[in-house]
């Protein structure tokens, strides 16, 4: 096992910790938005970094929670308690197997494969109920949208065609909602770094968290801009298209930002 292999398994337990804070809230409080995303979010970021490095099983295991969570927070319900307790029961085992540090054992796990199985028939039977909304009289409201800004600089040396992990989760958060990357460029070509603008109803906190496995490989800037979807704004994409040589200037952002509360944020002039 290799050293990014231990970072992962030391990051994943620390994770795992945060996925029984976000399951003890859902099982108070099913219909609990902030819970359910930050269960959401662990899921998602577990599945990146299995994948990145080489834990395919626990990948697929995470892939099928994420998958079965977003489908709860897409339709605003109230979290299962069937889903609630097959997920603490089978990421309990993910803790015990991680910690015996073995790439083989924990990817040839057969407990593993039972709840990659498991997950995935309960995710099927829910698809199948329609909208789960005899579950309860309370639907969940979504987390507030607003628009983040997001300066993430490697500390290594990369170009925008490579490989490194980093590439890809910069790619990543980009789908999380309405977004604009901006790559800026050394003179010989590597990457200076990049600038996300990202529009989403993710907590700020979650969106520092999806560079956990990258952090030795960069430094990552992020503020919140405004509440709603700035991205609408026609004078804010105006102001983008002139920062293709140049980096945002958060002070040049505050009249177009000034002008977008005033005239309503969510109002689209584009």
């Amino acid at each position: 096992m290799d050293f990014n292999q231990k970072r992962f398994i030391e990051d994943a337990l620390d994770l795992l910790n945060e996925l029984d804070e976000g399951l003890l809230q859902l099982e108070a409080t099913p219909h609990a938005i902030a819970a359910l995303e930050q269960v959401f979010r662990t899921m998602h970021t577990l599945k990146g970094g299995a994948g990145m490095f080489g834990f395919e099983s626990l990948g697929t295991l995470a892939q099928q929670f994420e998958t079965t969570y977003n489908w709860v927070r897409q339709r605003n319900i109230p979290v299962p308690d069937g889903l609630i307790r097959i997920t603490r029961h089978a990421f309990n085992e993910v803790r015990k197997v991680l910690k015996e540090e073995d790439v083989a054992y924990i990817n040839n796990n057969d407990t593993f494969r039972e709840y990659i199985r498991v997950a995935g028939e309960f995710r099927k039977a829910i698809e199948s109920t329609g909208d789960l909304a005899d579950l309860s009289g309370t639907k969940v409201t979504s987390d507030e949208l607003a628009t983040f800004f997001l300066r993430v600089s490697p500390s290594i040396t990369l170009t925008e065609d490579g490989n490194h992990p980093l590439i890809f989760m910069v790619q990543d958060i980009a789908l999380l909602g309405n977004s604009r990357v901006l790559l800026h460029k050394h003179p010989s070509g590597a990457v200076a770094h990049w600038e996300v603008i990202l529009a989403t109803t993710i907590p700020e906190v979650e969106l520092e968290n999806h560079f956990m496995f990258t952090e030795s490989a960069c430094t990552v800037y992020h503020t919140r801009l405004v509440s709603g979807d700035l991205l609408e704004d026609v004078g804010f994409h105006k102001y983008l298209d002139t920062r293709q040589e140049e980096s945002v200037e958060l002070a040049a952002l505050q009249p177009i930002i000034d002008r977008y509360q005033r005239t309503g944020a969510g109002s689209k002039t584009l």
